[in-house]
């Protein structure tokens, strides 16, 4: 998968409390939420990597099948993504495209989808959660277009013996959150993702020292020396424009995991939603972040590495 994303350093984050970077907002869907589920189940052993993969496969192949379209032949893409729908969520599915499909062909429109990142939170037994950053980019007669660029996903995908089908696409992802991977490890490098994004997005101008020293404990290597090294620049400029960024983690998702030794390493999957307030935006600005997080163990401790905006 191709990741379009931007490093980030403390200058970088200047844009955001300044509010100079686009937000990633809560974009309108084609299929919306398609359903929900109940209360998580309890700790169960880990599912496998190949398990894991093949899930992840699915839920991508669906995501797109299920929110792309096209006016001139509105069934294509779900048409060769049908297949990895259960039944239940076919038939929901279809409802919806019902509706959907005679305003398409009078705007005219198409909807393009990218999967940009994937992840799963958890698994139990033949279950897995998988969460998608997606683009959209909607056109309609007359050139115009739309790219919503901030689409957050999860899925809940089934194992059928010989396939892994989905049977959730929910636009609602943190629905899941506070679930763990069953996995200590796994869960560990999660933990550690949500622990230094929540610091990351939740800056003050009152409070800033201990702020960046926050997110300086939580890192190592480039990210915490680029972050350091520019804290002169990015705190003058803070303090003049009175910026307070406020935020929570709202789903996370482990993407790769190389095992919990020291040296091992970890990429996890962070959404935030947030507000921006500063002297040019007094009542407050949308900040809403897909974060891509790297992580490397040391002495058993997951310290972040490198960090990514993913637009």
């Amino acid at each position: 998968m191709n990741t379009v994303s931007r490093s980030v350093t403390a200058l970088a984050l200047v844009a955001v409390l300044l509010g100079f970077s686009s937000a990633c907002s809560d974009p309108e869907t084609a299929a919306g939420r398609s359903s929900g589920t109940g209360a998580s189940a309890p700790p169960v052993p880990a599912i496998g990597d190949t398990a894991r993969f093949l899930a992840t496969t699915a839920a991508e192949e669906a995501v797109v099948g299920v929110l792309a379209y096209d006016h001139q032949d509105f069934d294509a893409a779900y048409t060769a993504a049908e297949h990895l729908l259960t039944e239940r969520m076919a038939t929901e599915i279809e409802k919806t495209r019902t509706t959907l499909r005679p305003m398409v062909r009078k705007q005219r429109a198409s909807q393009d989808v990218r999967v940009v990142e994937s992840g799963t939170i958890t698994g139990q037994n033949d279950t897995i959660k998988v969460v998608l950053f997606i683009d959209q980019t909607v056109r309609r007669a007359g050139g115009s277009t739309n790219r919503q660029s901030a689409t957050v996903v999860a899925s809940m995908v089934h194992d059928h013996g010989d396939t892994w089908l989905v049977d959730e696409l929910d636009t609602n992802a943190s629905d899941a959150s506070g679930i763990q991977d069953p996995e200590p490890g796994r869960a560990a490098a999660v933990d550690a993702a949500i622990e230094l994004a929540s610091a990351f997005t939740n800056l003050d101008h009152r409070t800033l020292d201990a702020d960046t020293q926050a997110v300086l404990d939580l890192s190592t290597g480039t990210f915490h020396d680029q972050f350091k090294g520019s804290l002169p620049s990015m705190k003058k400029t803070v303090s003049t424009a009175r910026s307070v960024f406020t935020s929570e983690v709202t789903v996370a998702a482990l993407d790769k995991f190389t095992g919990e030794a020291p040296g091992d390493t970890a990429t996890v999957l962070v959404a935030t939603e947030g507000t921006v307030t500063n002297t040019n935006a007094p009542q407050g600005v949308d900040r809403d972040q897909r974060l891509l997080i790297s992580l490397v163990n040391e002495d058993g401790e997951w310290l972040a590495d490198d960090v990514t905006f993913v637009s």
